[in-house]
């Protein structure tokens, strides 16, 4: 069922095309758009329009400085795997994920922020 009225949750994938993809439970392939279009389908429907989902692939050069900072907060503490789950600033997931998984993290994100 859709929120309204509440505060956007941003959720940003970050990938590397240039990383060596595994062979059995992967989760998705983030870096197709069909994989992104429905994972903002999915979130939609669950969540409304607050969802704002992003992908970053990480082996192109990075513009925009609000994601170099998520990016590199996400990061500190180790060195982890790609994809990277990030929701509102927050590393939620390293490594590989489905689409089920990123939904349920935002719901988790949900939950904390408003329990």
């Amino acid at each position: 069922m859709p929120l309204s009225n509440q505060r956007t949750i941003q959720v940003l994938i970050a990938g590397n095309r240039n990383e060596t993809q595994c062979n059995v439970e992967c989760g998705q392939d983030w870096a197709t758009a069909e994989t992104i279009t429905l994972a903002r389908e999915r979130a939609q429907d669950r969540f409304g329009d607050r969802i704002q989902l992003e992908y970053v692939d990480l082996s192109q050069p990075i513009a925009d400085e609000r994601l170099v900072g998520l990016i590199h907060k996400a990061k500190q503490g180790g060195n982890p795997s790609f994809p990277l789950l990030i929701i509102n600033g927050t590393l939620r997931i390293s490594g590989p994920f489905d689409i089920r998984q990123l939904v349920d993290a935002i719901d988790a994100e949900l939950e904390l922020s408003h329990g």
